[in-house]
């Protein structure tokens, strides 16, 4: 089968969940005997005029580089002129049996509407929100989580506006109220007369196409592939109909490992937490659950895999929040070939996002290296970690309540041993590959 696998980004310059997640596939689908050709965003900031096109190799698949210049791109967020324009060029000459899109971001809903228009058959791999949330997260400004809603001036409120920031103090204001002020703005602003006073407008038309255009060219794709049923749900609750979106959870591709040997180790209980450092992620729960702990330091560390940015706040905050505390230990960027070896320095691994997970590869590959699990007690988390079996939940944000899990465990480092007991199976990438085929064969007449 000739496949065009497009995606937001790929690695090496491009690492994320969505990024490996297209490298995973890409391979995974070539070694099953497919003719896989890669098309992905590269630079949003490539100083040029029009499109930059690169095409190269990389672990014998054939990878098509596309770069640009965004602010020169109306639209760009949701519906990029230039790579529907290529995309529908390259596949009306040269028509693949499938294209299959893995998130959407960067790439934007153009690529599923190049497809169509060229007569291929399309499948979009849901990583994130991006079709239903122009902020990607489903969190709004204020932090806490939203439901998507209906209304095209609640999503204006909650995207950055200059007019708002200035005039209103609107992010500001709205934090220090719990979100209360955002309520009382939205009201008020159902009047033309105090959009236009309040300097509401200024980007509500282009909200409300980004949102109408994504939700469109979404619908046309054949089938909707999600990691989670938490995700799955989200979507099927905003709108999308729910025939269209099939639940397939990701496989590990553990021949991408450069070692599947746990060395034996016996000292300090070690937590850990593995992963991007970024406020949404939580972090800073985790350490601050950590320093309630009372034990000495004979018996507890925590590490920290992941690239910290000590010039940004965020990562001035946490700096700041450690302190001296030789306990906590940041132990930088890695190679995702060396996840056994992260996973060599964790005990325990802590997921304390305070956002809408999909489906955490974190968590799987921690399952995969016998590693349990505590996390946050919400959305696709709480899919994969059973309370008591193979690690234990925690309401989402609570200091408290996680700093009591991690202090029993501690305390009693025989439940560690009982959770390695009991960990799920992991669905390996071939097991995933052959659920796209059969997902494939069902669309291609």
């Amino acid at each position: 089968m000739k496949i065009v696998l497009a995606s937001n980004g790929f690695p090496p310059n491009q690492i994320g969940g969505a990024e490996l997640r297209a490298y995973r596939t890409a391979l995974g689908l070539k070694r099953r005997g497919h003719d896989v050709q890669v098309v992905t965003v590269d630079d949003l900031n490539c100083h040029v005029a029009g499109l930059s096109i690169r095409v190269e190799e990389l672990d014998g698949l054939h990878i098509t580089r596309l770069s640009f210049d965004k602010s020169k791109v109306p639209k760009w967020q949701y519906n990029n002129s230039l790579i529907g324009g290529y995309l529908k060029n390259r596949l009306k000459h040269d028509p693949p049996d499938l294209v299959h899109l893995i998130s959407g971001a960067r790439i934007s809903g153009s690529a599923t509407e190049a497809a169509r228009y060229a007569g291929s058959p399309v499948v979009v791999t849901l990583t994130e929100y991006y079709w239903i949330c122009p902020r990607n997260t489903l969190r709004r400004s204020n932090g806490n989580p939203c439901r998507c809603p209906a209304d095209h001036l609640e999503c204006v409120l909650c995207l950055p506006n200059k007019q708002l920031n200035e005039k209103l103090c609107y992010p500001l204001l709205n934090r220090v109220t719990r979100g209360l002020y955002g309520k009382i703005l939205l009201f008020a602003s159902k009047s033309e007369f105090l959009r236009k006073k309040f300097g509401v407008p200024s980007n509500f038309d282009y909200v409300r196409r980004w949102r109408r255009y994504l939700r469109k060219t979404i619908k046309q794709s054949n089938k909707l592939i999600a990691p989670s049923k938490f995700l799955r749900n989200m979507y099927i609750s905003a709108g999308i109909p729910e025939q269209l979106i099939v639940f397939c959870r990701q496989g590990l591709d553990q021949t991408l490992w450069d070692s599947d040997v746990l060395e034996q180790y016996r000292g300090p209980l070690r937590f850990g937490y593995v992963g991007q450092i970024v406020p949404h992620k939580g972090l800073y729960i985790l350490i601050q659950a950590f320093l309630r702990l009372t034990f000495s330091t004979k018996k507890v560390r925590l590490n920290v895999f992941g690239e910290l940015d000590e010039r940004s706040s965020y990562g001035k905050r946490l700096k700041e929040l450690v302190g001296n505390d030789e306990l906590i230990h940041f132990a930088g960027a890695f190679d995702n070939r060396q996840i056994p070896r992260v996973f060599n320095e964790i005990d325990v691994l802590i997921v304390p996002s305070v956002c809408y997970e999909n489906s955490p590869n974190v968590i799987l590959e921690a399952f995969a290296c016998k590693t349990p699990v505590i996390a946050s007690h919400s959305s696709g988390m709480a899919e994969l970690v059973m309370p008591g079996i193979s690690g234990d939940l925690f309401p989402v944000g609570d200091i408290g309540g996680l700093s009591n899990i991690m202090s029993r465990v501690v305390k009693e480092p025989l439940i560690i041993d009982r959770w390695r007991e009991r960990l799920p199976r992991i669905k390996l990438i071939d097991e995933e590959i052959a659920e796209l085929e059969q997902i494939y064969a069902s669309i291609i007449q």
